[in-house]
């Protein structure tokens, strides 16, 4: 699967809305405004990519904080895929080109997903994430967020 990433711009903030409104990370925003106020923030920052399929359509969204991880690694925030797109490989094509073109700089990234996503957490170790720890009531009360960790190719291997 073909997909372009770029960086967000205003056009795109109505799909990476929709995109979160349709899966488990909805709890984590109050409303759609909460989301899109979210997105606009990491957009103007430059952390906002979106993945652009065939048709020129948004497929879905990562969110990401260059040094988030323990202040030394890439942070993924916020990865979706639009629910009209999910199950079709659309996710790892997104996740492996964002490892490739965005990640060159560091050789680990990390990301925390929650226990009770379990979809999420075979997808990411389905795609070379391992667990390296667990945080409980981090974001949510009630929720432990597992902590995974991905060691990223040597650049040119």
């Amino acid at each position: 699967m073909k997909i372009k990433l770029v960086r967000a711009t205003a056009q795109h903030l109505d799909d990476c809305v929709a995109a979160v409104r349709d899966s488990n990370i909805s709890k984590y925003f109050d409303s759609d405004a909460s989301a899109r106020d979210f997105f606009q923030r990491a957009m103007e920052a430059d952390q906002l990519y979106v993945g652009i399929g065939e048709h020129n359509e948004t497929l879905g969204l990562v969110k990401y904080v260059p040094q988030g991880g323990f202040h030394r690694s890439p942070y993924i925030h916020v990865f979706a895929v639009k629910r009209a797109h999910r199950h079709q490989g659309v996710g790892t094509a997104l996740l492996r080109t964002f490892e490739r073109q965005i990640l060159t700089d560091s050789r680990r990234v990390f990301l925390l997903v929650a226990a009770f996503n379990t979809t999420a957490q075979e997808f990411y170790r389905k795609n070379g994430y391992q667990e390296v720890g667990r945080i409980p009531d981090y974001y949510l009360d009630g929720v432990t967020e597992i902590i995974l960790m991905k060691i990223l190719p040597e650049a040119g291997s």
